[in-house]
């Protein structure tokens, strides 16, 4: 694939991300760029990072089989995990140019042998403070990237950072514009409870007969 052809396609990206086009539209662009930095056949799948559960869930899928993407749904996070698991807990890229090298891919090697995988280059997508998730590179055969493909691949895991961010901060703002009117719609405490108003007449009541009371005298 020539430069410009991917340049163009690179721009093309950068203004998605830019738009208000849903997060899942824009990371599939993301993976579809990130197979056109190599001329050999490749696949391509981009991972979420679930902060809570420290896993991995698919975000984005570039011709990944169906059967290795849901063996691997909720891969675990860690620092002797295999490429991407380790991506995401160093916060760095992990390039495995031969899996049946590595012996953190021990456990999944005969999964990655299922289907043809014999390499993989994982770099995490960064925000400020933490990994948001991983663009993985799959490969049929041992390679390492070359011609500044790592750089590129490093470009387009800031563009996914930079859609993931946007698309969580319109979460929250939408979430906090909510808290106002279910805050409206709730009871007051001593109506759910049953004894904040009946305490509140008396009080009144108390406080209206001391009143008349004393404009009595």
């Amino acid at each position: 694939m020539d430069s410009r052809t991917i340049w163009d396609h690179t721009s093309k990206l950068v203004e998605l991300a830019g738009s208000d086009a849903p997060l899942p539209e824009v990371l599939t662009e993301v993976v579809n760029a990130a197979r056109l930095l190599t001329e050999e056949q490749c696949r391509v799948a981009l991972f979420i990072h679930d902060l809570d559960n420290a896993c991995l869930n698919l975000g984005a899928n570039g011709g990944m089989p169906d059967g290795y993407v849901l063996a691997i749904q909720g891969f675990k996070v860690g620092e002797h995990q295999p490429s991407c698991g380790r991506a995401a807990f160093i916060g760095d890229e992990v390039i495995v140019p031969d899996l049946s090298l590595d012996s953190r891919w021990a456990p999944c090697l005969d999964l990655a042998q299922e289907y043809s995988i014999k390499a993989c280059w994982s770099f995490p997508i960064l925000s400020s403070t933490t990994v948001l998730g991983t663009l993985a590179v799959y490969h049929d055969s041992c390679t390492t990237p070359v011609s500044g493909q790592a750089e590129a691949l490093r470009y387009l895991a800031t563009i996914a950072s930079a859609a993931i961010g946007r698309s969580q901060v319109k979460a929250a703002v939408d979430q906090a514009a909510l808290q106002p009117t279910q805050r409206a719609e709730m009871a007051p405490a001593g109506a759910r409870t049953g004894h904040g108003l009946p305490s509140l007449r008396r009080y009144v009541a108390s406080a209206s007969g001391v009143r008349d009371h004393e404009s009595d005298r």
